[in-house]
C-alpha cells in the first residue's frame, strides 16, 4: 500500500512573537484585579509577572527562598533552565 502522505513538503511554520501590553491595557489589567474575588493576591501575581518576566507556571510557583531581602529575585526559567534576570 502506498504511503499517501510521502508526497506532502514540510509544514513551515512562521510564529509572530508577542508583543508587550501598552500602558492604558496593563492598568486596565491591574484595575480589574480589584474587582475580581481575591484581587489581591491576583494583582500581586500580574505585578510579579510584570516586572520579573516571569511566566505564568514560573510566578505561581516562585518560592520565597528565591527573593532576597530587597525583594529581588535571580532563578532559572522552568522549561528552559535558562537564567532569568528580572527589572532592577
Amino acid at each position: 500500500m502506498e504511503n499517501p502522505a510521502r508526497g506532502l513538503s514540510k509544514i513551515k511554520v512562521v510564529q509572530k512573537p508577542s508583543d508587550y501590553f501598552t500602558e492604558k491595557e496593563f492598568d486596565r489589567i491591574v484595575e480589574t484585579c480589584g474587582i475580581i474575588a481575591n484581587g489581591t493576591k491576583l494583582r500581586a501575581l500580574v505585578l510579579l509577572m510584570r516586572w520579573s518576566g516571569l511566566r505564568v507556571e514560573d510566578a505561581v510557583t516562585l518560592e520565597r527562598s528565591k527573593m532576597n531581602d530587597d525583594g529581588q529575585v535571580f532563578f532559572y526559567q522552568a522549561k528552559t533552565g535558562t537564567p532569568v534576570h528580572p527589572y532592577t
